[in-house]
């Protein structure tokens, strides 16, 4: 539910949450110790859940949840992130100067994977994440929206775009060490 672990600064180490449905809103803010969270089957993933969680490493979210904004803002440490099924991006990201969208603060953020289900990276998902290196997308990525990669200077790779068939207005803009893998080319 709402607030259910908010603040608990002790609360630290791996959580499995195989078993989660509801991660409510700001279920987990603050919650400093926190270095790995891997939930599974999720259906609901509240606003501001994770913000906060500077100790926290990684992330992996299976389910049909939607992802709203500011999730994981301020996840200082935060380095992988895996969202699997059908999980999907809320609109109407918050601008925090050039740091924006559920990721916002995230600076140590080096690897993302999206898998199976989820379709589309809507705009500014993943604009401005400075440590970001490698992207790796499944067969269902479809759209990758306006201003999705916009500013990530560091994005190398990003692998599996072959099924990609909108890019949007700056997506990849300011990408300067990005490599296009041959994929994308066809």
């Amino acid at each position: 539910g709402d607030n259910a672990f908010s603040g608990c600064t002790s609360l630290s180490g791996d959580l499995n949450l195989q078993m989660l449905k509801d991660f409510g809103d700001r279920g987990f803010f603050g919650c400093t110790s926190l270095t790995s969270v891997v939930v599974g089957d999720l259906s609901y993933l509240g606003k501001e859940a994770l913000k906060g969680c500077s100790s926290l490493k990684e992330c992996v979210m299976r389910g049909s949840a939607i992802i709203s904004g500011d999730v994981f803002h301020n996840c200082t440490s935060l380095e992988r992130v895996e969202l699997q099924g059908d999980m999907k991006f809320a609109e109407g990201y918050k601008r925090y100067a050039n740091s924006i969208g559920p990721f916002a603060g995230c600076n140590n953020l080096q690897e993302v994977e999206v898998g199976e289900g989820v379709a589309n990276s809507p705009s500014i998902t993943f604009s401005y994440l400075p440590s970001l290196k490698r992207v790796i997308a499944t067969s269902a990525l479809k759209k990758i929206d306006l201003e999705a990669f916009l500013g990530c200077t560091s994005l190398e790779t990003v692998i599996g775009l072959s099924m990609v068939t909108n890019v949007g207005d700056n997506a990849f803009s300011g990408c300067i060490s990005l490599s296009i893998d041959s994929d994308l080319r066809n």
